[in-house]
């Protein structure tokens, strides 16, 4: 994957040269507050998630994936970045030094615009998520949830749209500020409105329609930006 296409092949190697790749097992904890001063972390494969305290409780804020970076708040604006990110299934990072990344975001104005407009929809996301979790019912939050991983993550399917992800009933708890008995019984919950099905440990939307019901939507993966 090729993250600056912006770049000339020049930079491109001086960047290879700066870089280097890091595997990271499922369940690592990685602090983006205390790391990313100095490394920028370059996704490449594998799936983290963003964690942050909200409520007295730690909620999963957001889910990146190949070609999400994490580390750039300190980059781009300075100020610190209070999330953790933890590990979902085996992940390959490309750590950078956030002066190289800095120096090259200096020298390439389209590569910090793609990289601000990431930033940007990365705190809408997070702003709607926590917005849901004081405003919403349980069932609407998940139903919200899997709209978005369909429109990230999804894969075709015979039946519909599988999320090609697979979450825990604690990690899809932990994303919509609930405990895992709620979020199991609002699950459950959508299986029985015929919204999606269960295939092993994968998640199918197998009625996008009957989904933006239950999301309170009328389209759900083109209300997710």
């Amino acid at each position: 994957m090729n993250f600056f296409p912006q770049l000339t092949e020049a930079q491109q190697m001086d960047l290879a040269a700066s870089s280097k790749m890091i595997p990271s097992r499922r369940g690592h904890k990685l602090n983006v507050a205390t790391t990313a001063g100095g490394n920028a972390y370059l996704i490449k494969e594998g799936h983290v998630r963003l964690l942050r305290a909200a409520e007295g409780r730690e909620v999963a804020v957001d889910l990146l994936g190949p070609g999400d970076v994490l580390g750039l708040t300190p980059i781009l604006t300075e100020d610190s970045d209070a999330d953790h990110a933890e590990v979902l299934d085996d992940v390959l990072f490309c750590r950078v030094p956030a002066r190289i990344l800095r120096e090259l975001l200096e020298a390439t104005p389209g590569l910090a615009l793609h990289f601000s407009k990431q930033q940007g929809l990365r705190r809408k996301t997070i702003e709607l998520r926590l917005i849901d979790i004081a405003f919403c019912t349980v069932k609407v939050r998940i139903a919200r949830l899997l709209a978005e991983l369909a429109k990230k993550f999804g894969e075709d399917h015979p039946k519909g749209r599988k999320i090609g992800l697979k979450l825990t009933q604690r990690e899809i708890a932990e994303m919509v500020g609930s405990n895992r008995e709620a979020a199991n019984r609002a699950t459950l919950g959508l299986v029985d409105a015929g919204a999606i099905e269960f295939e092993g440990k994968n998640i199918v939307i197998v009625n996008s329609d009957k989904l933006a019901h239950e999301a309170q939507w009328d389209r759900p993966w083109q209300n997710v930006s």
